[in-house]
């Protein structure tokens, strides 16, 4: 069958691109980028003298093995590349491979520079990137049991500590061509849409072939990096390594240079025959896929603007969910600042009619978020806490009025308000609690291993995020809750409104406990860091 006028169109534009690039000879710079971040430099660290070794076997390898097929395999012209054949061919090379320790290694560790072997054809970046992806593949494939045969058989160490490598490779060239939108393909003159299906063959199931691996090779390295502790290829892998990999499991990282993540990460098999809708660009897997990583990666290292960017992204309705994410923090905000604007000496006292009903408020604007939005976008939100403070409200309404007493001594009202409190000013003891709670949370994500600097740093979020809660609840008891099932609560709704500050004093007492209350419930929890969203129900299936 003749080939169809677009595809040529579109073939003649890319080549034409390539032939105006100067560098069309030396490898991808991008493809480079891609290959080196995350884990890419890490995973080399416990690489001794075999590295030298390996290295030598590169022109070997790109001599010996067929890639001569690749070539005709990316363009347009009838012949040789049906899916049996190229099926075949990773078969063969795969069982090349295994049959030489030194080989796969060099395969492994250092798949790129393979390429730079195989002849002109590497001119072009398409077939660089489709010499990736049968590389990592026949890799791969190496590792399996039904290749281990014969007595040049890897030993189950070996094997052991080269399958997350070839995991990580085979997810890195799969999904690199889903980290662009159909256009972006094209700018780059990177690869032509419709080479994309095509790199394992031609056929009707071509498409569904290379999307299934796609799919498959990301879910191997997710489970495998969710155990890196346990794996001896990552002993030399630091916290800050660790997480730019999950990233690129995550976000698109359309920019490995400067950084900047773009959208959430969507292998959908219609990514370049179509424009997807907002509400299908992601399949039920990647937010499955995604929820799994900010779970296990993100929110326990106290990731909370990076799991916000994706949980938010991830909606069907992303602009809505971010516009009521934002009304939700702003009420927050306000109704805290509102709460304490006594001490800035404003005629707004905390039991005015505004700061009351603020803090009902912005929960009913939050639960309307959760009920429409769902999962993920109440996932950065943090609200084990306020379940917990909530607790530790209930327990202050139990306790004897001396607590709210001590704030109210020596404002006038002790003859309605006695109290015998003669230790420090309460509001020391309530920043000893305040204290206290980011001390547990800086420890905590110190233990996940992310360095001093930037720990601090996190823990003063969610720490801030923490108290912004705590406050909201006891905001709500002092004004709702206390006063009907306290003692003396009629006293004092009393005092509340006549002495503002000593309200406040009493306000910051009650926000301290409920804030201690809300972080140290964790070690109540089974295994569930405090970021954790609020359900105990798994319907995943977890390796351990």
């Amino acid at each position: 069958m003749p080939p169809q006028s677009g595809k040529n169109s579109e073939e003649q534009e890319c080549t034409n691109q390539a032939k105006k690039d100067p560098d069309r000879y030396e490898l991808s710079p991008l493809l480079k980028s891609r290959c080196d971040s995350g884990l890419g430099g890490a995973l080399n660290r416990h690489r001794h003298t075999i590295f030298t070794k390996e290295e030598k076997k590169l022109k070997y390898v790109g001599e010996h093995l067929s890639f001569a097929h690749i070539p005709d395999l990316i363009r347009d012209e009838p012949g040789w590349g049906s899916g049996n054949e190229v099926d075949n061919s990773l078969n063969e090379i795969a069982r090349e491979l295994s049959r030489n320790s030194d080989t796969l290694r060099a395969a492994l560790y250092t798949p790129l520079a393979i390429i730079s072997h195989l002849g002109d054809a590497a001119a072009e970046v398409s077939f660089q990137w489709a010499a990736w992806c049968w590389i990592s593949e026949a890799a791969w494939r190496a590792l399996l049991p039904q290749f281990q045969v014969g007595e040049f058989s890897l030993s189950n160490a070996d094997i052991s500590l080269l399958t997350p490598i070839a995991a990580r490779q085979r997810f890195l060239a799969l999904s690199e061509v889903y980290r662009y939108s159909r256009d972006g393909l094209r700018l780059h003159g990177y690869v032509r849409p419709s080479s994309v299906e095509r790199v394992f063959g031609r056929g009707p199931s071509a498409s569904t072939l290379f999307h299934t691996r796609a799919r498959e090779a990301r879910e191997e390295w997710a489970k495998l990096l969710a155990r890196h502790e346990s794996l001896p290829a990552f002993d030399q892998v630091e916290w800050n390594d660790l997480e730019s990999e999950t990233d690129l499991l995550l976000f698109e990282s359309q920019d490995p240079v400067s950084g900047h993540r773009g959208q959430p990460l969507a292998i959908h098999k219609n990514r370049w025959s179509r424009e997807l809708k907002p509400g299908e660009r992601f399949s039920r897997e990647d937010l499955s896929v995604a929820t799994s990583l900010l779970e296990t990666h993100h929110l326990p290292r106290f990731r909370l603007w990076t799991a916000a960017k994706a949980s938010l992204s991830l909606t069907k309705f992303r602009k809505g969910a971010w516009m009521l994410a934002g009304l939700t923090a702003a009420l927050a905000v306000g109704t805290v600042s509102l709460s304490f604007s006594a001490f800035a000496l404003l005629p707004l006292p905390p039991a005015d009619g505004t700061a009351m009903w603020a803090a009902p408020l912005t929960a009913a604007v939050g639960l309307v978020g959760v009920a429409t939005f769902g999962r993920l976008w109440a996932m950065p939100w943090m609200l084990r806490v306020p379940a917990a403070a909530a607790i530790g409200l209930l327990m202050l309404t139990t306790m004897n009025p001396a607590w709210w007493h001590a704030a109210f001594a020596g404002t006038g009202v002790s003859k309605d308000v006695p109290s015998s409190w003669s230790g420090p000013h309460p509001l020391w003891v309530a920043l000893l609690l305040a204290a206290a709670a980011f001390a547990y949370l800086l420890v905590n994500v110190r233990n996940t291993g992310v360095g001093g600097v930037m720990a601090a740093g996190r823990a003063l979020a969610v720490w801030v995020v923490s108290a912004v809660h705590s406050v909201l609840v006891a905001l709500f008891g002092l004004t709702w809750v206390v006063p009907l099932f306290s003692e003396d609560g009629d006293v004092f709704v009393a005092v509340w409104s006549g002495h503002p500050e000593a309200a406040v004093t009493a306000l910051l007492q009650a926000s301290a406990w409920c804030l201690v209350a809300g972080v140290f419930s964790q070690i109540l929890w089974d295994d569930r860091p405090l970021t954790a969203p609020l359900a105990h129900a798994h319907w995943r299936a977890e390796e351990r």
